[in-house]
């Protein structure tokens, strides 16, 4: 239907128009005389001129009295048939312009011209607009049928014996069109293996000044191209082997972050003193996602990587960071979890702790960085902990990850509007320096060290706010469900 739509449908179109031309054409000529003789008014024909010195200028029909021969032979002109076939034609040149004047060339182009035409179009940040008419063709089309899926192959195979720099390059060429597919497809199982294997890239935010005496903390982003039938695990090995997971759903929220904490490794003692870049292994493992009717498949290994994190010396906490308190930004902060657990009530139905970056948004607190420590209790027993952090001046930076969670009893909150559940949000200068890798990387607001965060402590009664939505994916969980675990 795309096809017809896109490429049939304006040729169809402008044939239409040029046929109503031209019968607009042949009304404005007429019905030429070609030798008849016939009366101007009633188009009665004469008989035919038998000599030069008898002319009969007179219908014997209606009575008209032609001036002279020329008048009789005058072309049968059918005006009002002539303005219908105008009308029409501007009818139908206004519905076209209406209809194509917001697009372009490529919108005429058949869809394999498309998808051969972005070799030479630019990365996915900038607009192309033989890209942008691809995207919006998969987006309204669906793209199900066996050419099309051809067609993603294709694309796909493109990606064979490529090197680092050039897979980069791809990426950036094929990443709209390939994450538009996938929004809209449930990928075969021959291109699910295709896109498994493009390797996964994994993004590490590391702090460019480590914390003296404090774990070394890591903030991660996973971006692949996998289909949402499966789930992926991320392992990361630390030199002195310690070994840290998460679980990744494809699905989830694109540019999501999550943290993980390491041993110092003895770099207290280098304090002030450059370092070496740290060698990390990355191990990932993808399975099928459980269903209604089948568990979840066995985890199977991808590629194993090695990524180097660029360290350069540690200091003390309080270089970076200073404690900020106040009661405008406590109840700021209150405000972002206004919503207290959220309880998605359609399918998939699950509940989560949602908070809201932009209560912070004020340049009363530009500056500051927000990381919280996020304790649901039953009256003194603690149910779950997450860790969350933002930067206030623009909320653009968000991280989460969970330390612990006792899935049963959490299950008894959701259940009805609580008693006895409270939410307490603690300002935490290490989950706060989860952003000190990019604030102090930011050009356009360059920090003053220093940097204020959030060192308040807000109690809240827990809240119950129901959506009657389906539940979103998270993009990143822990490898735990009813026992505590690290991150």
């Amino acid at each position: 239907m795309i096809e017809l739509s896109a490429w049939l449908l304006p040729i169809a179109a402008i044939l239409g128009l040029s046929v109503i031309v031209a019968l607009a054409v042949r009304a404005l000529g007429g019905d030429r005389a070609k030798g008849r003789r016939r009366c101007p008014k009633c188009w009665h024909t004469f008989v035919p001129k038998l000599a030069e010195t008898v002319v009969e200028l007179r219908c014997v029909e209606c009575g008209f009295l032609a001036q002279s021969e020329v008048e009789l032979a005058r072309p049968r002109r059918h005006w009002l048939l002539c303005g219908m076939w105008i009308v029409c034609a501007a009818a139908l040149a206004l519905a076209m312009y209406t209809h194509f004047a917001g697009t372009n060339f490529w919108t005429l182009a058949p869809t394999r011209v498309l998808l051969w035409s972005i070799d030479f179009s630019t990365p996915s940040t900038q607009s192309h607009p033989a890209r942008d008419e691809l995207v919006r063709r998969i987006m309204h089309s669906g793209w199900s049928d066996a050419s099309q899926q051809s067609l993603m192959q294709s694309m796909l195979a493109r990606h064979e014996g490529l090197d680092a720099e050039e897979a980069r390059v791809w990426k950036l060429q094929w990443e709209r069109p390939l994450r538009a597919w996938l929004a809209t497809v449930d990928a075969s199982d021959a291109t699910r293996d295709a896109l498994l294997q493009v390797p996964i890239e994994v993004a590490v935010d590391a702090p460019l000044r480590l914390l003296a005496r404090a774990p070394m903390q890591l903030v991660f982003r996973v971006d692949e191209f996998w289909p949402e039938s499966i789930e992926g695990r991320l392992e990361l090995l630390s030199p002195l082997g310690e070994t840290q997971s998460v679980l990744f759903d494809p699905a989830g929220y694109r540019g999501a972050r999550t943290a993980f904490e390491f041993a110092p490794l003895g770099w207290d003692a280098h304090e002030g003193e450059p370092l070496a870049d740290v060698q990390f292994i990355v191990r990932s493992s993808w399975r099928t996602k459980s269903t209604d009717s089948k568990p979840a498949g066995a985890w199977i290994p991808l590629a194993e990587q090695s990524m180097s994190i660029p360290l350069h010396q540690a200091v003390a906490r309080e270089t970076l960071l200073t404690p900020y308190d106040n009661a405008s930004l406590r109840e700021a902060v209150s405000s972002a979890f206004r919503d207290g657990l959220v309880r998605w009530t359609g399918v998939p139905s699950r509940a989560g702790l949602r908070f809201d970056v932009g209560a912070t948004a004020s340049t009363d607190f530009r500056d500051i960085l927000i990381g919280v420590r996020a304790t649901i209790r039953h009256n003194a027993h603690i149910v779950r902990v997450s860790r969350l952090w933002w930067s206030a001046h623009e909320g653009s930076t968000v991280g989460w990850s969970m330390s612990l969670e006792h899935a049963a009893e959490l299950a008894r909150a959701i259940e009805g509007q609580p008693q006895g559940w409270t939410l307490t949000l603690e300002g935490d200068a290490e989950i706060a320096s989860f952003l000190l890798a990019e604030t102090m990387r930011d050009a356009t607001l360059p920090p003053t060290l220093p940097i204020p965060y959030f060192s308040g402590v807000v109690e809240l009664p827990l809240t119950i706010t129901d959506y009657t939505t389906p539940a979103p994916p998270r993009r990143f969980a822990p490898e735990f469900l009813t026992s505590p675990s690290n991150l």
